[in-house]
């Protein structure tokens, strides 16, 4: 008896703590994908158009920013231009090398992250660590003097990038270079902030922006909640149906209700669709064939420009966000019953040890001692059966005994 009772306590004891590790798991993964599909936001609400016409100088784009301050809703922009190949050298050293030049005006953190001091210091500049490196003999090169054309720069810092570049305010001596700008907008808002900024100054140009890739990540993270809410449901029809009391049924009819309109609201709440994904007409059905096809050529040439590396890194931290969020999903299955247990097969039988027999109503098994040496437990769609034993008698004259069905 005590070893029966054993027996049910480990087993007992391992589904809670299988439980348990399924939830810490489930936990686990969904915090890393809200936290990665957080750090997109960074750079997934900007929006960057290609302008068209000659390029803009120092001071046509510094008259356009201060234009923006004095609005009622500032838009967060920057102006950039890139030069390609351009020397830059330590004099202290003597060693130099080719990089690219991004020179903006505005917000440069929209461009490169970690650069935004350059709007308060014109004479400074941010650089690569591994052209710091080879410059200064250190990758910690804040402080440094950079020579760039012909002209002193002080480094504010480095930032790892897979090309040489340098990042620097472009200055009115420098040519007009500024062919782009990158805005911030409001999430799932799409391109028609930068329209209309783009129509207030007279400037034209094509539009490139990914937050659906944001906006989808985070509407896959309301998959989870949903199902433990439908597991909860699932969990409380249960109860009601087991309860014998009114009052019981009543209660667990209020806290489903309570999770269901928690379940509307949080899709309701929560739930975002970009703009540019919705067609003007719904008959439109080469809407989403041409909607996809100019995605595909914004990130081809997003890729290629100085903010190419920054969406890199968007489009990795939307992917670990997918897959750790899947597997959460996936636990959570799990947790919340939803996922389909295998029907046991006809005429299974299970052996018990002494002295434990199947009861015949709910199909649990309980222990009762009958003196019997084992049990079987046959279930057959459903129902149960006892094989009881009867005594008879081997030819070495010992009791054995034969088993027959009720």
């Amino acid at each position: 008896m005590d070893k029966v009772v054993g027996e049910v306590s480990g087993h007992k004891t391992g589904k809670i703590i299988w439980t348990a590790a399924k939830l810490l798991f489930m936990a686990g993964c969904y915090f890393l994908a809200v936290r990665y599909c957080i750090s997109t936001q960074k750079t997934a609400d900007i929006v960057t158009a290609m302008l068209e016409g000659e390029p803009l100088s120092a001071q046509a784009a510094g008259d356009i920013c201060e234009q923006e301050e004095g609005q009622e809703a500032p838009q967060y922009t920057c102006f950039w231009g890139e030069q390609l190949d351009v020397a830059v050298l330590c004099q202290e050293t003597g060693k130099s090398s080719i990089a690219s030049v991004i020179l903006t005006r505005g917000n440069s953190e929209l461009v490169m992250p970690g650069t935004l001091a350059l709007m308060w210091q014109q004479d400074g500049c941010y650089i690569d660590s591994e052209t710091a490196q080879e410059l200064f003999g250190t990758a910690q090169a804040a402080g440094q003097t950079l020579w760039c054309q012909d002209k002193p720069y002080t480094v504010c810092g480095t930032f790892e990038s897979l090309g040489r570049t340098v990042v620097r305010e472009i200055t009115s001596e420098d040519e007009a270079c500024l062919d782009t700008v990158s805005l911030r907008t409001a999430q799932g808002s799409g391109t028609g902030e930068a329209e209309q900024f783009l129509m207030r100054n007279g400037l034209q140009g094509e539009q490139i922006e990914f937050s659906f890739l944001s906006t989808l990540t985070g509407d896959l993270l309301l998959i989870l909640p949903l199902l433990l809410a439908a597991g909860l449901v699932r969990y409380l029809w249960e109860c009601q149906r087991k309860a014998d009391a009114f009052g019981g049924k009543l209660f667990c009819f209020g806290l489903m209700a309570l999770t269901i309109a928690a379940g509307v609201w949080l899709v309701v709440r929560h739930l975002k669709i970009p703009a540019d994904m919705i067609p003007s007409k719904w008959s439109d059905f080469s809407f989403w064939s041409s909607w996809w096809k100019g995605q595909r050529q914004n990130l081809l040439r997003i890729l290629g420009s100085a903010q190419g590396e920054s969406q890199l890194l968007m489009l990795w931290n939307l992917l670990v966000s997918f897959f750790c969020n899947l597997l959460a999903v996936f636990a959570g299955i799990s947790i919340s019953g939803l996922w389909p247990e295998k029907a046991p097969e006809s005429n299974e039988r299970r052996k018990f040890a002494r002295p434990e027999l199947c009861q015949r109503s709910g199909g649990n098994t309980e222990s009762v001692n009958t003196g019997c040496r084992y049990t079987y437990r046959d279930i057959a769609d459903g129902g149960d059966s006892c094989r009881q034993p009867s005594q008879s008698h081997n030819s070495q004259g010992q009791q054995s005994e034969a088993y027959k069905t009720e």
